[in-house]
């Protein structure tokens, strides 16, 4: 039932919903032909699910229950795949939002691809420790695969996390670059020195997007 359901936190699912055309397409969809795929939820306390994946479904059906109460019944449930409580844990809940995310809303915005590729690689890492006795692929290669892209890019991301965030920050909020250098404490507007290096990254993303914020470079443009 959808009142046993409930979204997960914001801090864990921060993907935007498809444009309103897609949302009616989908809403049609299960209109005509009902949900095509289960959703995934983890069970909680008081007999409630966490949803892990199908935000969009859930909130679709809420909306035709609404809009059709002749046929409330109809989108009264939503088909789930259920994690029980002890069988997975905080860091993998988060992880299976991510992958059942990156292959569509995480390409959308090259910000929330970025933030996607370093949360699961810090969540693939911290699920890593905690098994033991098993031989395990590194936590790089686990993200890369799931992105698609090659495990240097990943560790190179990594490193570099701060300062793309803060190259993100600056450009979708308009930020002059001395505010960001002030902002971040980058170091003294005066000298220049944080400035030229906001400006270089800058140019790189602009140029390139995210995947030459990836690449390894020499001298000091990337510094």
């Amino acid at each position: 039932p959808l009142e046993e359901l409930r979204p997960a936190p914001e801090e864990w699912n921060y993907f935007p919903l498809p444009c309103l055309e897609v949302l009616k397409d989908i809403a049609r969809s299960i209109y005509s032909q009902g949900q095509l795929s289960p959703a995934i939820v983890w069970e909680c306390k008081n007999d409630k699910y966490t949803i892990l994946g199908g935000h969009t479904r859930y909130k679709i059906l809420q909306f035709l229950k609404e809009q059709y109460p002749d046929e409330a019944e109809r989108f009264s449930t939503m088909r789930c795949h259920v994690y029980g409580e002890h069988q997975i844990n905080d860091d993998i809940a988060q992880y299976l939002i991510i992958t059942n995310n990156m292959t569509q809303r995480a390409r959308e915005s090259t910000s929330i691809m970025v933030k996607s590729i370093v949360k699961a690689f810090e969540l693939q890492k911290s699920i890593t420790a905690r098994i033991w006795g098993e031989k395990q692929e590194r936590s790089n290669e686990i993200v890369a695969k799931n992105f698609g892209i090659g495990s240097r890019s990943v560790d190179r991301l990594y490193r570099l996390r701060t300062l793309i965030s803060v190259i993100m920050d600056m450009r979708e909020h308009r930020l002059s670059y001395c505010e960001t250098v002030r902002k971040y404490e980058l170091g003294s507007t005066q000298s220049g020195a944080a400035i030229g290096l906001l400006q270089r990254w800058e140019r790189i993303f602009l140029e390139e997007g995210a995947e030459g914020l990836m690449k390894e470079r020499r001298g000091r443009a990337c510094a």
